[in-house]
């Protein structure tokens, strides 16, 4: 069959006989590289419907007349449908051809009617051919479907997608870092996602909606309306699609052709005094400096202008009150991009509204294992903050728990024994609310609990949910070594040797197995499995034998799901995995992807593990802005701690059949929920990290740096920090230098624990 092919220097798009796009890129790697597209189905790339009145209008590729000029390098497709009686109808056309190592395409949606004229419009505009354009969306192709982990490689998933004011950016990446991107040179209104139908989980592919009239929008963009007829007969747009090494290089491609400027950093969000420096992607050819116009997100109120320096940064001080700031970047192309940093007083204001949220509406329960997260949040109000209604609900929990959900005398969970999580989120809770508050309530029926986790443990080491392993869900491993040590402290030494013993038979085979979780058969990268695998992995490494091969296997896992992140300029959604099943199966409601979830903190959880067990100072930033992502989810108007924020532009309620909502809003946890959900998972990695500790780097050029607190002195007579920390308990110093390490006070004081850490060169 006949196939179409554009070249341009080292670029060539290969196009099939209907003229969909099947490969992009060096023509070299082509037979290397699997196509980033789906080749058949209805998901292909280039299939595009247009709305006009009360219909959807699909432009059949079949009818679709192509025309090939290989001597210009254009690809023309053209489509048209035809209305009763021919006398109405559209027109859709686009042309293809290389841009460099972009490919581009103009498209132009046409009014017609027999004679070529518009048909006139009506006073009471009955006239189908004057009718507005709701909406005309085009469909990627990206094939972003996955069974298994096997299966990610190069899948690329629409992980950081954008409309700003005037254009639309977005890009899909693989753990293997194809990026597939896309950037428009005219005004777009929204894309979203598809599944593989209503109520499943996976993500098949994006669309883009150059027009969207249709839906809610969230309000930070204004839609168009377009009415095509005798004075607007034409609507007409141009977008770029390419293969980039990276985001960053998108962004590069999309400043030089459209004259915009990015905003890129490791981390969106800070604490109040914190200056945050950013890199600017520029046009190339910018003649002035970038401006950035700053305001407050929730009065719009214009608060600074700050402008780029030469070496292309932009430092913004972090001052004012707790909350987000609206960064607009002006290039002075004639269109501007947005961003939003998250600052916030301290650690104090997001711990007091959820742990009073779980007190007070969604009670922590031994229901499940989700709602026995929020003991954890109460029993930290309790203590860091002296909440003593969070201290009167955490000690009901526990013996309600055990009064309603476990049995006491054989600490068996009474509904879901085989739920793992039921007993390794238990633990977790219980040890924290033992250590926060000193008591040891209990404890018997605690202890005969963790006998029911270890008879879910085979001979093989695995631990199972009926006959699946399910070592990785949450990660009750490391739930069960840290009880271990509980245990040991209160003085429990055979039933800590007994548990550690089981975690470190099941370490073995999670190690083993990598990224190959073999949990609950079909897998998807978001899912979490993978974050537990990698996590159990890098915390256990220093407790098991701290074989280099087990390190690296949580790295390489660390470094996939990091490639598959959110990557968005915005702190709520910077960081995120993009959950795309809490809304439909933990809360009933519609399908949308989640960013700011609690369950994104187990990624956190990683990148902290690793940074211990590597002295690598950018997984320890990547721990801190995925847990401020989740962290945001507190809403400090309302006084609910939400399930996280909808990064899909619009999305319905009740299994996508009910109200719709605009997206990029955060979600509320359903009055028909009656006890806490999953995102309390957050306070669990607060509690072993930034709750407690002080970060700081030692460079080898002589510089300091600080995380979760602030260099306040550096002289001869040490490092003064003051500590950002809740209970401020040990500083651990990545020390980088040949030196020894200088004393160091916290809070004016001495004697602070320090965890030295030499950078591993493996790592």
């Amino acid at each position: 069959m006949t196939a179409y092919r554009l070249t341009q220097g080292s670029t060539q798009a290969r196009f099939d006989s209907l003229g969909h796009l099947t490969h992009l890129g060096h023509p070299d790697h082509i037979k290397d590289r699997p196509s980033p597209f789906h080749l058949q189905g209805p998901c292909r790339e280039g299939y595009w419907s247009v709305n006009c009145g009360a219909r959807d209008i699909l432009f059949d590729p079949e009818t679709t007349r192509r025309g090939f000029d290989y001597a210009a390098g254009k690809l023309t497709l053209t489509s048209v449908f035809r209305g009763p009686g021919d006398w109405w109808g559209l027109d859709l056309s686009r042309v293809y051809q290389l841009d460099g190592d972009l490919l581009r395409c103009d498209f132009t949606l046409q009014n017609w009617s027999p004679g070529g004229e518009s048909r006139a419009e009506t006073a009471d505009g009955e006239v189908t051919a004057a009718a507005p354009i709701g909406r005309l969306r085009y469909q990627t192709g990206v094939n972003s479907w996955t069974d298994y982990s096997s299966d990610w490689k190069h899948r690329p998933y629409p992980t950081s997608l954008r409309v700003e004011r005037d254009f639309f950016w977005g890009a899909a990446t693989s753990m293997s870092n194809d990026v597939i991107g896309w950037f428009t040179a005219t005004k777009t209104d929204g894309w979203s996602t598809l599944y593989e139908s209503t109520g499943d989980q996976r993500v098949r592919s994006c669309t883009i909606d150059f027009i969207n009239s249709m839906d809610a929008h969230p309000a930070r963009w204004k839609h168009q309306e377009v009415r095509l007829g005798r004075s607007n007969p034409k609507y007409t747009g141009t977008f770029y699609i390419g293969r980039f090494e990276s985001i960053e290089h998108l962004w590069r491609r999309a400043a030089d052709t459209l004259g915009v400027a990015f905003l890129a950093g490791p981390r969106y969000t800070g604490f109040t005094g914190e200056s945050l420096e950013f890199d600017v992607i520029a046009p190339s050819n910018l003649r002035r400096p970038v401006r950035a116009h700053i305001s407050d997100e929730q009065t719009g109120a214009p608060l600074s202008t700050v402008e780029s320096s030469n070496g292309g940064k932009l430092s913004i001080l972090l001052e004012g009150t707790a909350g987000r700031r609206v960064i607009e970047l002006d290039a002075g192309g004639g269109k501007t991009t947005e961003a939003r940093i998250w600052q916030q007083v301290d650690w104090r204001e997001s711990l007091q509204i959820a742990a009073r949220f779980a007190a007070e509406s969604k009670p922590p329960s031994g229901y499940n294992a989700e709602s026995m997260l929020a003991l954890i949040t109460v029993s930290q109000a309790a203590a860091y903050l002296g909440d003593e209604r969070c201290r009167e609900v955490a000690a009901q929990t526990l013996r309600r728990a055990y009064q309603v959900h476990y049995d006491p005398a054989t600490g068996l969970h009474k509904t879901a024994h085989h739920r793992l999580q039921n007993y390794g989120s238990l633990l977790d809770a219980a040890r924290i609310y033992h250590d926060c508050l000193g008591v040891t309530d209990e404890i018997d029926p605690l202890r005969k609990s963790t006998g029911q986790l270890l008879s879910l443990q085979r001979d093989d080491g695995n631990f199972y949910r009926h006959h699946v392993i399910y070592n990785n869900v949450i990660h009750p491993v490391k739930s069960l070594f840290d009880w271990s040590e509980h245990l040991r402290k209160l003085g429990f030494a055979a039933d800590a040797d007994r548990a550690r013993a089981a975690a470190e038979r099941a370490y073995r085979c999670i190690a083993r197995a990598g990224d190959d979780t073999q949990t609950e058969g079909s897998e998807h990268f978001e899912d979490g499995m993978t974050a537990c695998s990698a996590y159990q992995i890098a915390s256990l490494w220093p407790h098991f034998g701290r074989k280099p091969e087990d390190l690296a296997t949580a790295f390489d896992i660390y470094a996939k799901r990091k490639m598959l992140k959110s990557r968005l300029p915005d702190s709520r959604f910077f960081g995120g995995t993009l959950r795309h099943w809490e809304l439909y199966w933990a809360m009933g409601l519609g399908q949308a992807m989640l960013a700011g979830h609690g369950w994104g903190a187990w990624s956190a959880s990683l990148a902290h593990a690793l940074f211990m067990a590597s002295g690598r100072w950018d997984c320890l930033i990547d721990a801190y802005a995925t847990v401020t992502n989740c962290l945001q989810s507190a809403d400090p108007d309302t006084g609910r701690f939400h399930m996280g924020i909808v990064v899909d532009p619009s999305w319905r309620d009740y299994f996508g059949l009910g109200t719709q909502h605009a997206g990029e809003e955060y979600v509320a946890v359903p009055d028909e929920v009656r006890v806490a959900g999953e995102s309390h998972s957050v306070f669990l990695t607060l509690h072993d990290s930034f709750y407690k500790q002080t970060y700081l780097r030692l460079r080898a050029d002589g510089g300091v740096e600080a995380l979760n607190g602030r260099v306040s002195g550096n002289n001869g007579g040490g490092i003064e920090l003051d500590s950002f920390a809740l209970a401020p308990r040990e500083v651990v110093v990545v020390n980088e230098t040949t030196g020894v390490l200088p004393r160091i006070m916290v809070n004016g004081k001495d004697g602070q624990p320090v965890i030295e850490i030499k950078p591993k060169a493996q790592a």
